[in-house]
């Protein structure tokens, strides 16, 4: 997957220099791994920042003081796990979801 994301990045605006790139495949990011992903970016487009939406979400919780989180899933519940347990390795504690009773 990281060689598509790099072909993918290379076709971004070419020409341009860019700030940041917001990768918006959550459960890609959450399986894949954030730095996985800005690696890969980067190395089309050197030095740029990467986002994705789950490094936003932590980012945004933790300026916002929030430590202790429940999600809400509009869609299927397939990676409803996997997406707590990104959130509880980045310091943030996960208190259930349908798919996961509190702890």
């Amino acid at each position: 997957m990281q060689s598509s994301l790099t072909a993918g990045a290379a076709l971004i605006l070419p020409h341009e220099p860019l700030d940041a790139i917001c990768y918006s495949c959550t459960s890609a990011s959450v399986v894949t791994g954030d730095a996985e992903i800005e690696t890969a970016i980067r190395q089309a487009k050197p030095g740029v920042k990467v986002v994705t939406p789950p490094l936003a979400a932590v980012r945004g919780l933790k300026a916002q003081g929030a430590h202790r989180i429940s999600f809400y899933y509009a869609l299927h519940r397939g990676n409803q796990p996997a997406d707590a347990d990104y959130f509880d390795r980045h310091s943030s504690k996960s208190i259930g979801s349908p798919a996961r009773p509190r702890r």
